[in-house]
């Protein structure tokens, strides 16, 4: 599952057709990260369409979220003076919901016909010597 979203987030795309060969070519890469080699069956369209199948069961999509937020999610407890915030907008294909983040508004990517997101970054060390918008 893991290897499918970083494909998606490498080549922007969703579907299953290309990942077999994209994960063929970056094989040695994968199998450091993955810990253990990998076979082109690995990730056919019938593997992957499996793998759709199992975590279509929200029970079960909700246990590996689950599993992969405690494993890749680390807190410290860090002492700082001052923390230094950085923001950015974004845009996405979202639903619009009355309490949801993505709402319609001013889009610096002048994308007004899409839902902007705000997002912010916390720094507990000087980034710089001002921030670059004053929040």
């Amino acid at each position: 599952m893991i290897t499918w979203l970083a494909y998606i987030l490498a080549e922007g795309d969703h579907r299953k057709l290309g990942i077999e060969d994209w994960a063929w070519r970056h094989r040695r890469t994968l199998e450091q990260l993955l810990g253990q080699p990998l076979r082109r069956v690995d990730f056919s369209d019938d593997r992957l369409g499996n793998l759709l199948r199992r975590f279509s069961d929200t029970e079960k999509w909700e246990a590996l979220e689950s599993s992969l937020w405690r494993a890749q999610t680390q807190v410290y407890a860090l002492e700082a003076e001052c923390v230094c915030l950085d923001s950015t907008t974004s845009y996405g294909y979202h639903e619009i919901t009355e309490t949801g983040v993505m709402q319609y508004g001013y889009s610096k990517d002048h994308r007004p016909d899409l839902p902007q997101l705000k997002l912010m970054a916390a720094s507990a060390e000087p980034a710089g010597q001002r921030a670059d918008e004053g929040l």
